[in-house]
C-alpha cells in the first residue's frame, strides 16, 4: 500500500530591508573614563543584553551588561580584557557564540574562545593574516558563510567566502571601492543591507544589495552625523543601530524600521511511503527508504540541500543518515548501528540561507536478521546447514555464507551403535573378571549391569533379540552367582 504525505513548513523571519531615514535616537553612553580616544569597534550580543567595545586607545576590549535589552541607558560596567600582548592597537570586535574575534593595526583577524559572554574568559586560539586591506583603519564582519572587511586606506569594500564559518578559509572572491566616503571605517552588513561610516563626511551610508553581494551595492540613504563616526554595529533582527562618537567617547542608538523578508524556505516536502512498512537491514545494502519530494520549491529557485535524520524509539537523539540534493532519493545501509524496533524521520531542507525543518514527520520500522542453523538430518555421514532468522524479518540475501553447505557427521543410529558397543565391552571385561575370580560381588555388580544395559538397549535400539540376550545373560550370571554364594 503506497501512503503519501504532505508536510507544511513554517515560515522563518528573516531581515529584509533596513530603512535607515527612519531612524530615531534613544539613547547615548559615554565611555569614560574606560576608554577616553580611539574607540573604534564597536558590537551588540544577539540577546542584546551586552555590549562590546573596542579601544585601540588603551588596547583594550570592553564589556558593558544592559539590563533592559539594546537599551544603553541601562549599560553598567561589566568587566575588560588587555590585548596588548597581541595587539597594539585593536580596531574592531564581534561576538560570535563562544568565540571572539578582533582586528587591529596589525592586519590580524584573531579568534578566541570565551565562557558565558564573558570577554575576561577569552583564550587566543588562531588568527589569519589578511594582506589585502588596511584593517588598522577599518572594521570586519563576520556573517553566515562570508567575511567582511572595509579598507580606511583605500576605501575597499571586500568579500570573502569562508567553509563553516572558518576565518582560516577566507577567501577573497570579491572587492568595491567606496570612496564617495573617504576613509570609511565602521561597517555593517546584512544579506540585503550594507552600511559604513567615516569620520571624514561625518554620516552613514547605507546601501541595497542582493544576497550578501557586494558588487551590487546600490546606494539608498545617508543619514548625517558629528564628532568622527569611527564604528558601528546592528542588533541581530536589524532594528537597533549602534554607533561610536569617537571626539566625545559616546555611543549612539538608533531604532529603525525593518521589513521582514519574505522567507526562501521549502513551501512543502512530500514523502512518498515510508511509512507503515518494515523495512529488513541486512549487510546486502537492501533498501530502507525510498524517499520523494519533488513538491518541495524554494521562492528564489535556489538549490535545496535536504538533511535526513533517524530517531530511535526511547531516544533524544537525531543520527544523520544522509545529505543530499536531489529530489528522489534511495537510501541504502548495512546492518551496523541499527537494532529491531521503530524510528522517527526528521527532515531538514536548507537553501544555504534560510532552513526548516520538519520534527517526527514519519516513522519506519527495521528488523536485522539473528540467524541460527537448523542441521538437516545426518544422511551417509553428510549434514546440510540451514540457517533461519529467529527475527523472521523476511529477507534472504543476507544469509550466511555457509548456508546450505554440507558438513560431516554421525548418524543417530550410528551413534548409538558405538555408544552400545562400548557398554558391552565393559559387560565382557566383568564376566571375563567373575568367571577367573568367582567373586560373589562382581557376579553381583554383573548381574544389575546387564539388567541395566538390557532397559537401556531398549531406547536406543528397536531390535528386541539385543534386548532379549542381555535379559537372559542377567538371568544366567544371578543363577550362577546364588550357587556360589550357596556352595561357599
Amino acid at each position: 500500500m503506497l501512503l503519501m504525505f504532505i508536510l507544511l513548513i513554517s515560515s522563518v523571519s528573516a531581515i529584509g530591508y533596513i530603512d535607515l531615514s527612519t531612524a530615531v535616537l534613544q539613547n547615548t553612553l559615554n565611555t569614560n573614563p574606560y576608554c577616553t580616544s580611539a574607540d573604534y569597534g564597536i558590537d551588540i550580543s544577539e540577546t542584546g543584553e551586552y555590549l562590546y567595545l573596542a579601544c585601540a586607545g588603551a588596547d583594550t576590549i570592553i564589556q558593558y551588561n544592559l539590563s533592559t535589552a539594546y537599551n544603553l541607558s541601562t549599560a553598567t560596567y561589566s568587566e575588560i580584557y588587555d590585548i596588548l600582548s597581541l595587539e597594539s592597537s585593536v580596531t574592531d570586535v564581534q561576538i560570535i557564540g563562544n568565540k571572539m574575534y578582533t582586528s587591529g593595526f596589525s592586519n590580524i583577524i584573531r579568534r578566541f574562545n570565551i565562557t558565558s559572554n564573558s570577554i575576561s574568559s577569552a583564550i587566543y586560539d588562531t588568527g589569519i593574516s589578511l594582506t589585502s586591506t588596511h584593517l588598522r583603519l577599518g572594521d570586519f564582519e563576520i556573517t553566515d558563510d562570508y567575511l567582511f572587511t572595509i579598507d580606511g586606506l583605500d576605501d575597499d569594500i571586500q568579500r570573502y567566502t569562508l567553509t563553516n564559518g572558518d576565518i582560516l578559509t577566507a577567501t577573497l572572491i570579491t572587492t568595491v571601492n567606496v570612496s564617495d566616503e573617504p576613509n570609511a571605517e565602521g561597517l555593517a552588513v546584512t544579506k540585503n543591507n550594507l552600511f559604513h561610516c567615516g569620520p571624514s563626511l561625518d554620516n552613514i551610508i547605507s546601501y541595497n544589495l542582493t544576497d550578501y553581494n557586494i558588487s551590487s551595492l546600490v546606494k539608498d540613504y545617508v543619514l548625517p552625523l558629528v564628532n568622527n563616526p569611527r564604528g558601528l554595529t546592528l542588533s541581530d533582527d536589524g532594528k537597533h543601530i549602534y554607533v561610536i562618537i569617537d571626539n566625545d567617547d559616546t555611543i549612539r542608538h538608533y531604532l529603525v524600521n525593518v521589513t521582514i523578508d519574505t522567507p526562501d524556505t521549502p513551501t512543502g516536502i512530500l514523502i512518498n511511503d515510508p511509512c507503515n512498512v518494515t523495512y529488513s537491514i541486512d549487510s546486502g545494502s537492501n533498501t530502507l527508504i525510498f524517499f520523494n519530494w519533488t513538491a518541495s520549491t524554494d521562492e528564489e529557485s535556489d538549490s535545496i540541500t535536504y538533511t535526513i535524520s533517524s530517531q530511535a524509539e526511547n531516544s533524544i537523539f537525531y543520527n544523520t543518515l544522509f545529505i543530499t540534493n536531489e529530489t528522489e532519493y534511495n537510501y541504502t545501509t548495512n546492518s551496523t548501528g541499527w537494532y529491531t524496533g521503530t524510528y522517527n524521520t526528521r527532515i531538514t531542507a536548507s537553501d544555504g540561507t534560510d532552513n526548516t525543518t520538519t520534527l517526527s514527520n514519519c516513522t519506519f520500522s527495521v528488523c536485522v536478521p539473528v540467524w541460527s542453523v537448523q542441521p538437516t538430518a545426518c544422511i551417509n555421514g553428510v549434514t546440510t546447514l540451514l540457517y533461519t532468522d529467529d527475527n523472521t524479518c523476511g529477507v534472504y540475501n543476507d544469509l550466511p555464507v555457509l548456508n546450505n553447505t554440507f558438513s560431516e557427521c554421525v548418524s543417530e543410529a550410528d551413534q548409538n551403535s558405538q555408544t552400545m558397543i562400548f557398554l558391552i565391552i565393559i559387560f565382557v571385561v566383568l564376566l571375563v573378571l567373575w568367571f577367573f575370580t568367582r567373586n560373589s560381588i562382581v557376579g553381583i555388580i554383573n548381574v544389575f549391569y546387564a539388567l541395566s544395559l538390557a532397559v537401556y538397549s531398549t531406547t536406543i535400539t528397536s531390535e528386541g533379540l539385543v534386548t532379549i540376550g542381555l535379559s537372559l545373560i542377567a538371568f544366567i550370571y544371578g543363577l550362577l552367582t546364588y550357587l556360589q554364594m550357596k556352595g561357599d
